[in-house]
């Protein structure tokens, strides 16, 4: 497993570009308590939820959807109406970023997301380097699959290597989704 080290995880921060736009999160825009948890970890800019609003408004019809739509993408009452919309759907409530990890580990074992992807996303989007205490991913209960992953990243392993691999960090990917939601839902507490 990799440790890091203070200087190298401020300086990682800085040099790592988002990775959220790597993962098109409006094609989950139907499952609103994923859109919920990543709009209440300020994942969301007004631009993501101006899109998420405009598919909405194809499937149901919503005031705060509506004036969304009549804002400009980047408009910061985007926000309040989206906050508006989550609370009258129940949905406003504190959600763990393992909520948000598990929900992506869900979507990569559905093959919607690529699996390098949604690692990078949850390695450098979700884990607070601040918080790690020995590995890279400890402070959202990832290490494995952080130390797993790596070597396949670095592209040289054999093709039976990364698949031996890969197995192994799906099966730790299942786990991780029953330790904190179930068949994609969130998990009552």
């Amino acid at each position: 497993m990799q440790q890091v080290k203070a200087q190298d995880s401020n300086s990682n921060i800085q040099n790592n570009q988002s990775y959220i736009n790597m993962i098109t999160f409006t094609k989950f825009y139907n499952d609103y308590e994923f859109m919920a948890a990543l709009f209440y970890n300020d994942m969301l800019d007004s631009e993501d939820i101006y899109k998420i609003a405009d598919l909405l408004t194809n499937k149901i019809s919503d005031n705060e959807l509506v004036n969304i739509l009549l804002h400009k993408p980047n408009d910061h009452d985007n926000q309040i109406l989206m906050n508006a919309f989550f609370e009258r759907h129940n949905l406003k409530c504190n959600y763990p970023k393992q909520y948000i990890v598990a929900k992506i580990f869900y979507y990569i074992l559905q093959n919607k997301i690529l699996l390098s992807d949604g690692i990078d996303f949850v390695h450098y989007d979700l884990s607070d380097y601040e918080a790690i205490k020995e590995y890279i991913g400890d402070d959202i209960g990832i290490e494995k699959i952080i130390a797993d992953y790596d070597p396949i990243d670095d592209g040289h392993l054999t093709s039976e290597q990364s698949n031996i691999l890969k197995s192994k960090i799906y099966k730790n990917m299942r786990e991780y989704i029953k330790q904190y939601q179930t068949d994609g839902n969130k998990q009552s507490t």
